[in-house]
């Protein structure tokens, strides 16, 4: 054993091995080898056990934790929320399932499960063990896709029962769902195995782990393809980034290439993530939180940035459409929202600083503006990285002058307007001046103030001193 640590070949083969062996066994492994080189062992290959599986074995458990075993429940749930869209959309997302559907799909199939099925249900809720539960829920899923796949046969000619179905499932796109969640259960056991081999980055598969990965995933069914990119991308930082891998293993970027040959579902998975997390942004509440929504849109642009720059998706049809059709997704929603801006801010300037004794403002209307000036400029800020330059400059364009003309007019009527019409700016001078501190920054504001509150008299406090002499 000893000999085998001296060659680099050598040590990644024994430590694929190590992490290929059930949780259980790494875990007696790691504790054994960790003991003896706490206790001086010099052994190399000890060592390498230890530092191969020490620090692993608490965080990697294929979905169930080390210590107490979950409810069988909960291990489902775990098991398929990586295949959870994270929004629902009338026509649904191949491979991945509405939120409905998840949230019914296991008392549905529990109520499903003829007797085979109930045995091994019960085989999994009475695991005490980790590899015990393993090996039971891999038996559960196998009993439960054999049910699917009758139930399925059956509502495909019989439209009472697929239309009762979706009722109790509660989602439009049951049928494909159902067969998808079959494919799932199906492949389970492999996918388990691919994302053991899996490394931390897909930029640092070698040749030789790279044709052992491509090995497991050339025994994946070719339908079932999918199933194994979208648990790979779970596991990823920038999910959309597996669409590298499928470079990585047909050997070019070439979309045309790529789409014609056995890794396409990768990149298929990929640009279905890109396509969720657009419909997430273009979905999101307009007067939701702003930074998560900001999240959002950062996230969509980055899952377009990583693939296009992974595959060169121009030279293949569908993939450019469903890209650009993503992009105009979100494009659209900025623009929708921030085409409201101009007006909304004329509108509360026009009722400070306007003539008309009859104008209100609404506080609602003010927090409206306050946000889309804070997405504006926050949109600046990463206009570059959102590619969102030409709406951003065409809306500082409008904003910015606008703001100027509103300024230089607050202070002429603070300065010289009759008694109602001065009271009436001063009221709205906070909020004016919130807007200029996002438009121009709060020095510009601080400024503006000083001049305010010379221009009105003492009308207009003058925060900044007031400040300065507190801190006095």
């Amino acid at each position: 054993m000893n000999a085998m640590v001296h060659t680099a070949k050598a040590q990644d083969r024994l430590r694929d091995y190590l992490l290929s062996l059930p949780a259980p066994i790494r875990s007696r492994l790691a504790s054994v080898a960790a003991d003896a080189v706490a206790a001086g062992s010099a052994d190399p290959a000890l060592r390498l056990i230890a530092s191969t599986l020490a620090p692993s074995v608490p965080a990697e458990s294929e979905g169930v934790p080390i210590g107490p075993v979950l409810p069988v429940f909960a291990r489902f749930q775990a098991f398929i929320a990586p295949f959870i869209a994270p929004v629902d959309a009338s026509g649904g997302f191949t491979g991945f399932f509405s939120r409905n559907f998840a949230t019914h799909i296991w008392e549905w199939l529990v109520a499903l499960a003829g007797e085979e099925t109930e045995a091994a249900l019960a085989r999994s809720q009475a695991a005490v063990s980790l590899d015990v539960a393993e090996k039971a829920d891999s038996a559960l899923l196998a009993r439960m896709a054999d049910d699917l796949e009758s139930v399925l046969a059956k509502a495909a000619t019989n439209r009472t029962l697929a239309f009762q179905i979706q009722t109790e499932l509660g989602s439009v796109n049951t049928s494909r769902e159902l067969g998808d969640l079959s494919a799932l259960f199906r492949t389970a056991p492999l996918v388990a195995c691919i994302r053991r081999f899996l490394p931390e980055g897909l930029d640092k598969i070698d040749e030789e782990r790279a044709d052992r990965l491509m090995r497991l995933l050339v025994a994946v069914p070719p339908e079932r393809l999918w199933v194994a990119a979208a648990s790979i991308a779970a596991s990823l930082v920038v999910p959309a980034r597996v669409a590298a891998l499928a470079a990585r293993l047909e050997g070019t970027d070439a979309g045309q290439r790529i789409a014609r040959g056995r890794w396409s579902q990768i990149v298929d998975v990929a640009i279905t993530l890109i396509a969720m997390s657009a419909a997430k942004v273009a979905s999101a509440p307009k007067r939701g939180d702003l930074e998560t929504f900001l999240a959002g849109v950062r996230e969509a642009y980055l899952a377009i940035q990583t693939v296009t720059r992974a595959i060169e998706v121009e030279s293949w049809p569908a993939w450019r459409e469903r890209i650009a059709d993503s992009r105009k997704r979100i494009s659209d929603r900025l623009g929708g929202d921030l085409a409201e801006l101009p007006v909304l801010l004329r509108q509360t300037v026009r009722a400070y600083i306007g003539g008309d004794e009859a104008a209100r403002v609404d506080q609602t209307e003010i927090e409206d503006v306050l946000r889309l000036l804070r997405l504006l400029y926050s949109l600046k800020a990463y206009r570059g990285e959102l590619a969102v330059s030409e709406l951003v400059d065409r809306m500082l364009r409008l904003v910015e002058p606008l703001m100027e003309n509103a300024n230089q007019s607050l202070l002429s009527v603070l300065r010289s307007a009759p008694g109602a019409h001065r009271e009436r700016a001063a009221a709205g001078f906070d909020t004016l001046m919130s807007f200029s501190a996002i438009v121009f920054g709060e020095e510009y504001a601080g400024l503006l103030r000083r001049s305010a509150h010379m221009a009105s008299d003492g009308l207009v406090r003058d925060a900044s001193r007031e400040q300065t002499a507190l801190a006095g």
